[in-house]
Parts: structure tokens; sequence; C-alpha cells
């Protein structure tokens, strides 16, 4: 749906995955779209589908192979304009405007699920997933992947880790079997600490500070450091699972169960 802001008039609809005669996943799509200049840019198929965001006019597909679940990522001052596209079985550099892949990196996943977005910074990208698979770093300066390093000690399976100086924060491990929070050091893919005893949910970042909302629904903040994970505060927010990340906006923090359920903490003094 294309939705005017102002009072949510529809300007146009489309159902994608029919129009570009592409599958969708298993679990259905879970990547938000990614607008660059006209071009709306959605993970379907097995590179991605290109909208005129504007009109909703098709304007490319890639073939009809199981897309990933992960939100395209734009690689900033690339030329030309690239964005990488996760699909069920690698990533792939596409070329936006004639939406050619440029370059693919295998990638297999367990039930073909990549679903924790890259992260690219300073010439660089790192990928995570989970069921085993593990992460990796790779050099993009020239123009291909080219691998620094890889380890198994951080595997995304849902959420994509946090870049936040020089270090890397993320849940390490499915979700089901019972997962870590982690600090990792960017440059080296070392280990930096590990909590093992959590069971985290969802976490982001926000003025300095990891918020971590646990699966039983626990609020924890503590800062975003490498010295170890020492929180601030802690309380009990929602009764129901909880796997989605904390949201900050406002001075308000937001936490959501998977039942539904929704609360408001205000933290403004």
């Amino acid at each position: 749906f294309c939705l005017k802001t102002s009072d949510a008039t529809i300007l146009w609809q489309k159902q994608i995955a029919e129009e570009a005669d592409v599958r969708l996943p298993g679990w259905g799509i879970s990547a938000s779209p990614l607008v660059f200049e006209d071009i709306l840019l959605v993970n379907l198929g097995e590179s991605g589908v290109a909208i005129d965001k504007h009109r909703g006019d098709l304007l490319g597909s890639s073939p009809d192979r199981d897309c990933g679940y992960a939100t395209p990522v734009l690689i900033p001052n690339s030329d030309p304009a690239t964005a990488i596209f996760a699909s069920g079985r690698a990533f792939i550099g596409v070329d936006i405007r004639s939406g050619q892949p440029l370059w693919s990196e295998r990638w297999l996943t367990s039930f073909n699920c990549n679903a924790a977005d890259p992260i690219v910074y300073d010439g660089k990208m790192f990928l995570s997933s989970g069921y085993n698979r593990g992460a990796a770093l790779f050099d993009l300066t020239d123009g291909q992947p080219k691998l620094i390093w890889k380890t198994k000690e951080m595997k995304n399976q849902i959420h994509t880790s946090i870049l936040f100086d020089g270090h890397l924060y993320g849940i390490d491990g499915d979700m089901e079997s019972g997962a870590r929070l982690k600090c990792m050091d960017w440059v080296t893919g070392n280990v930096v600490w590990s909590v093992d005893d959590l069971r985290p949910g969802g976490l982001s970042i926000a003025g300095g500070k990891l918020l971590l909302l646990t699966e039983d629904g626990e609020l924890i903040v503590a800062p975003a450091s490498p010295k170890g994970f020492l929180p601030a505060g802690q309380m009990d927010v929602l009764q129901d699972k909880s796997w989605t990340a904390p949201v900050f906006s406002g001075g308000r923090i937001f936490c959501r169960s998977v039942g539904g359920e929704v609360v408001c903490l205000d933290c403004r003094e």
C-alpha cells in the first residue's frame, strides 16, 4: 500500500508477488521496503522486486526462487547504486537502476532462513544468520565481497546485531533453544563478553544504553560498553513471550509481546 501521510488515503495498492510472479517465503514477508530515489525495493524473488513508488508500476523482478526475510540494505556512495538482498541461499548485491545482480555471496542455512539485515559500515559488510550458520565480515571496497573474518560466535536468527562504537551487540543463537547476549569486536570478530542466562528476546540501543527485552518480558537497561553487561535498571513489563526489539521515541520506551500486547514506559524526568 502507498498511503497519503496526512489522512491515510490509499494512493495505490498492489499484490506484488502475484504481479511479479514470484513465490512468498514460508513464514511470510517480514522485510521492510526500501525507497531509493523514485524506486521502491521489496525483498521478493531471488534478488528483489522494483516498483515505481509514485504509481506502483512494476519496474523489474528477479527469478522465482526463495527470498530471505531481511530488509534490503543500501551500500552508501556505491557506483552503480547497489542494494544488498537476502535470498534463501545467498546475499546478493544488485544494481538498483538496472536490476542486475553484481555479486552473490553464498550463505546457506536450515530452512533457507536469512532474516537478520546486513550491516554496512566503512566499506565493510557484516552478515549473520541463525541455525548454526554464524557470522562473517567482508571488505566491499573493490566492489566484490572479500572475507576478512568469520565466526560461529554470533548467530543472529531473527534480530540484526547493532554496531555501536566499534563493537557489535547482538543476540546469538536460536530463540527456542535459549539465546545469549554478546558483545563482539567489529575489527577482529573476537567475543568481548557474553551473558548466557538472560534468554534475550529483543535488543536496541538508545543514548548509549542497551535496551534489552527478555523473552519473559523483563526490560533491562545497561550501558552499551565492552567492559561488560552491567544493568542500571530493570522491571517486568510484559507477561507474554516477547521477541520484539524495544523502541525508544520521545522519551518513552515501547515494548511489545508476540501476542500483541504493547506497553509504554515514560523515561522523561
